[in-house]
């Protein structure tokens, strides 16, 4: 069991999103909570949402089980590219629609939720195509 679950659950999503060059055609880079304020291009965000410790009867934890956002973000003219970013994104973390098992320190990941939220930047309206994962530890 990883004495940091988070950076654990971390590293599977920056890890298998990173390298694939799909992937990675379609994002500027993948960043951890927040981009650099340089960054302008669809790009990939990784937020840690929450995490839960699995505690057996006497109070000995056996996993954690964390829920992620992988968020792409970019200017909504840019949809297109979002949408192919969003699906390629899901592809790796659930390939063939089943939990990514025992890869990275974990024991799977899979997709809980889904959303899209608009924001403005600028007079420019941005769109955030986020999948919620869980990780479990």
């Amino acid at each position: 069991m990883a004495a940091d679950p988070i950076a654990t659950g971390y590293a599977l999503l920056y890890n298998t999103l990173t390298a694939d060059a799909t992937f990675m055609a379609l994002v500027s880079g993948v960043y951890q909570e927040i981009a650099p304020a340089q960054v302008t291009t669809d790009y990939c965000l990784l937020i840690n949402q929450s995490g839960t410790d699995v505690l057996s009867g006497v109070a000995t934890r056996i996993m954690t089980t964390l829920l992620y956002q992988v968020k792409i973000v970019g200017p909504a003219t840019d949809s297109a590219n979002l949408n192919a970013a969003f699906a390629r994104a899901d592809a790796l973390l659930q390939p063939n629609g089943q939990p990514l098992r025992n890869s990275g320190g974990t024991l799977a990941c899979y997709r809980e939720q889904t959303m899209t939220i608009g924001e403005l930047d600028n007079s420019v309206l941005w769109r955030n195509k986020i999948g919620i994962y869980r990780i479990e530890v």
